[in-house]
C-alpha cells in the first residue's frame, strides 16, 4: 500500500507543476514594472555594458535615503550584462527571457521540497510543501513583479537539503545564493555552527574551511569591482544596514516607534539573531528552525521591508517538519 501512495504522489508533482506554469502564465506582469528592482538590475546590467561601475552611484549619496543603488552582491548585475551582450539589450526581452527563468527556479524549489520530504518518506507532505510554495499569495506576487528572489531562494534551499550528505557541496550552493541575493547572510553564522558539530576533529580548521568555501564565489563575482573601486563596492553592499525605512509596507518597526536609526536601530535584530545562533549551538532547535528563525528576525526587525522578503519564508514554513526527522542530535552524527 505504502508503494503504491508513493507512486501516486509522484505522478501528482508533475500535474502541480504543470498546473503552476499555466497559472504563472495567467499572472500579469506589473504595470509599474520599471518601478521595480527587476528593472534596476537590467540597468546595472547596461551600465557594465557601457564601461560604468554600478557601485559608483552610490559615492553622491548619504548612505540614508536610497536611490535604487546597486546592493546586492554582483552576480546577477554580471548576468544581466552578460544576457545583454548576446542581444537582449531591450527591456521588454530581456524581462521576458529572465521571468522564464525565474519560473524555472521556482518549480525546481517545488521539485527539491518534494524531493526532501520523499526522502524521509513524507512524500505526501512533500505535495503540501510544494503546493503550498507553488500557489500562495507571495509567490504569486513575486512573478507578477519579476524580482530575482527565486534564483537565490532555489540555492538556499538546494544547500539546506544537501548540507548532512555533502557538506562542502552545501556550503558552495549557499555561496551561490549570497552571490545572487545577500538576503541571507544572517543564516550564515548556523552554517559555521552546523560545520562544527558536523565534525569531531580539526574543528577549527574545518570551521575556517566551511568560511571560505561560502565566501569563494561571492568573492570571485566581486573582484572586478572591488579592483576597480573597492570603496564604492564596499559602501553599495553595507548601505543596506545603514538606509533608512523605505520598504512598501505601513507595518510599525520597534526601531521606528523608538526613533532609533543606523546601527542602533538594528541592535534589537541583532540580539534576536545572537539568540537564535545560541539556540543551535546549543541544539534545542534543529537546522530548518534555525535558518526559518533567523529569516523571521530578519522579515520581523529590519528597518525596510518589501514583499518579497516574505517569500524566503514561505519554503522554510514547510520545511520546519523535517526537523523531527533529522533529530538534530549526536544521534545523527550532529547535523
Amino acid at each position: 500500500m505504502k508503494k503504491y501512495s508513493r507512486m501516486l504522489a509522484l505522478v501528482l508533482l508533475p500535474v502541480l507543476l504543470f498546473s503552476a506554469w499555466r497559472v504563472f502564465g495567467v499572472v500579469e506582469i506589473s504595470k509599474n514594472i520599471e518601478q521595480e528592482d527587476i528593472f534596476f538590475s537590467f540597468r546595472e546590467g547596461q551600465r557594465i555594458l557601457n564601461g560604468e561601475n554600478p557601485y559608483d552611484r552610490i559615492l553622491s549619496g548619504n548612505m540614508r535615503d536610497n536611490d535604487k543603488y546597486a546592493t546586492y552582491f554582483p552576480m546577477f548585475y554580471e548576468f544581466s550584462y552578460v544576457t545583454q551582450a548576446q542581444g537582449l539589450q531591450e527591456f521588454p526581452a530581456w524581462l521576458l527571457f529572465w521571468r522564464r527563468v525565474f519560473v524555472a527556479a521556482c518549480l525546481g524549489v517545488a521539485v527539491l521540497l518534494f524531493y526532501v520530504f520523499w526522502r524521509y518518506d513524507m512524500e505526501w507532505i512533500g505535495i503540501f510543501a510544494a503546493a503550498f510554495w507553488l500557489f500562495n499569495r507571495w509567490t504569486l506576487t513575486v512573478i507578477s513583479i519579476v524580482h530575482l528572489d527565486f534564483l537565490p531562494i532555489f540555492f538556499l534551499v538546494a544547500s539546506l537539503i544537501v548540507f548532512p550528505k555533502n557538506r562542502w557541496l552545501g556550503l558552495l550552493l549557499y555561496g551561490v545564493s549570497l552571490a545572487l541575493k545577500q538576503i541571507g547572510i544572517f543564516i550564515l553564522p548556523l552554517y559555521l555552527i552546523w560545520t562544527w558539530f558536523a565534525v569531531e576533529k580539526n574543528r577549527i580548521k574545518e570551521v575556517l574551511t566551511a568560511s571560505v568555501l561560502i565566501g569563494i564565489i561571492p568573492l570571485l563575482a566581486s573582484v572586478p569591482f572591488l579592483v576597480r573601486n573597492a570603496q564604492s563596492f564596499l559602501m553599495s553592499i553595507m548601505f543596506s544596514a545603514t538606509r533608512a525605512d523605505s520598504g512598501r509596507f505601513t507595518a510599525l518597526t520597534l526601531d521606528g516607534v523608538l526613533g532609533w536609526e543606523g546601527i542602533i536601530g538594528r541592535l534589537p535584530m541583532l540580539l534576536l539573531f545572537g539568540f537564535v545562533y545560541w539556540l543551535c549551538i546549543s541544539r534545542r532547535v534543529g537546522r530548518y528552525t534555525g535558518a526559518f528563525l533567523v529569516m523571521s528576525v530578519f522579515i520581523g526587525f529590519n528597518t525596510a521591508l518589501f514583499l518579497q522578503y516574505l517569500l524566503w519564508l514561505v519554503p522554510l514554513t514547510s520545511m520546519l517538519l523535517l526537523d523531527p526527522k533529522e533529530k538534530y542530535s549526536m544521534l545523527n552524527g550532529g547535523v
